[in-house]
């Protein structure tokens, strides 16, 4: 499959700015502002924390929550009443649909929509995978990707969708549509992967079309069963729980018995 550029708003790393010299001015007047909204003053040496404090998040953003907090808060304009009200990146695939979603990628003909962390951790799974251990390359494409998404949370990143195109041009065009209709991917990006309808309206033939149909009931069936994988597991753990609890009240009482018995023969 071939690599193309990421779509997707990304955020800069902690400990540069996102806001330019004129913007920060602006915003520690809208500080000032909106403290006095709330009915208190601010020293301007908290306000210029609080401006530093913010740089890393969209100044659009700041001022949009700034707007909340006028209105919804009650008391002394703080930071994290201003955090708590700025918009969150989007939310990404829980790791097990993340891992579902990618193995298509397996497939050179099939066209995959994922995000740079799916991307980074299938480059780790894909040996394992290729040795024929699909379940060390199940937790090695977990791990990596549980890893990578902490880190670009922590950094305050929107997800970055990748799209790698295969070779099959049915597939592609509902892999792109598929993430169209999701909303990852913007029109005009999708379409740079669409057929243009001026060039051909040749529908796609039956045979094609049922190996799309098998390409998407695959991936969907995938998804189902990490689901279900994972409640297994989840029902095993607590059946080894409840089995562990189960010993331990048994070891308990035969201790107690043998405590009361030397009791009473210490009695007599």
């Amino acid at each position: 499959m071939k690599l193309f550029e990421c779509f997707g708003h990304v955020a800069p790393p902690m400990g540069g700015s996102m806001l330019s010299d004129f913007e920060q001015e602006e915003l520690s007047s809208r500080l000032h502002v909106t403290a006095e909204a709330l009915g208190h003053e601010i020293k301007s040496s908290l306000v210029m924390l609080m401006v530093d404090d913010l740089s890393d998040y969209p100044y659009d953003e700041i001022c949009k929550a700034l707007a909340r907090v006028r209105k919804e808060h009650v008391g002394k304009l703080t930071l994290k009443a201003i955090i708590d009200r700025i918009q969150k990146p989007e939310t990404r695939p829980a790791a097990n649909e993340a891992w579902a979603l990618s193995l298509p990628a397996q497939d050179e003909s099939n066209t995959v929509v994922w995000t740079d962390e799916m991307l980074q951790a299938w480059a780790v799974a894909l040996p394992v995978l290729e040795s024929g251990d699909k379940v060390g390359a199940r937790m090695a494409f977990i791990q990596t990707y549980e890893r990578l998404v902490t880190i670009a949370e922590a950094e305050n990143k929107s997800p970055c969708w990748r799209v790698s195109q295969g070779w099959d041009t049915e597939k592609r065009v509902q892999a792109i549509t598929t993430a169209q209709n999701a909303g990852l991917l913007p029109a005009p990006i999708a379409n740079k992967y669409l057929p243009s309808p001026n060039v051909s309206n040749v529908q796609p033939s039956k045979n094609g079309q049922a190996r799309v149909q098998s390409y998407v009931s695959a991936l969907l069936a995938d998804i189902q069963q990490s689901r279900e994988q994972r409640e297994r597991e989840h029902q095993e753990r607590l059946a080894r729980e409840r089995s562990e609890r189960q010993e331990r009240l048994k070891l308990f009482e035969q201790q107690r018995k043998i405590l009361e018995s030397r009791f009473s023969s210490q009695q007599q």
